[in-house]
């Protein structure tokens, strides 16, 4: 997955067979070394047999991170999570999920595709929370089988913590 981006909403290139061999046709891509996807504000997921949009709120704070912090985009491991979790559907059905730490969802909003008995999505910075819960919304989610709510890790006061307890998965 390192230097490309292959989970996005370009058109993929002309196969050989329909490309003329008297002409050469380079298709402008993205997917260079220089592009950060991390950076988009939208990225497109083909998991679980879905199309999962995911809008990202990256915000350069001018030292080359993001003044939302690790909660804006994205990360590598969100994408194979959830392609684990596609491929182990039995890990999800009928469960109850919780994510801790949830950046902007794929990984909950995945899971909510999975057929479970419910998902709460968290992370500890309302903003994620925020843009987790308009990925919710974006992904036709309903039904109440996915929240997304404001928890710190370690909180054991939290309302949270009942419900977390009683988790599958």
């Amino acid at each position: 997955m390192e230097g490309t981006d292959t989970y996005s909403s370009e058109p993929e290139p002309p196969s050989p067979s329909t490309a003329s061999s008297a002409c050469a046709l380079v298709p402008f891509s993205f997917r260079n070394p220089f592009h950060d996807a991390l950076q988009d504000a939208t990225r497109w997921f083909p998991i679980a047999g879905k199309r999962i949009r995911i809008d990202q709120a990256w915000q350069g704070d001018g030292r080359g991170g993001t003044a939302l912090g690790f909660g804006a985009s994205v990360y590598d491991a969100a994408i194979a999570l959830s392609l684990y979790l596609a491929a182990h559907r039995d890990l999800v059905k009928g469960n109850r999920v919780v994510e801790l730490g949830c950046g902007p969802g794929l990984v909950g909003v995945v899971a909510a595709h999975l057929e479970p008995k419910s998902v709460v999505i968290t992370d500890g910075d309302p903003a994620s929370v925020e843009l987790t819960q308009r990925n919710i919304k974006a992904n036709d989610i309903s039904g109440g089988v996915c929240t997304a709510e404001e928890y710190l890790w370690g909180d054991l006061e939290h309302r949270l913590v009942p419900k977390a307890n009683g988790a599958d998965i």
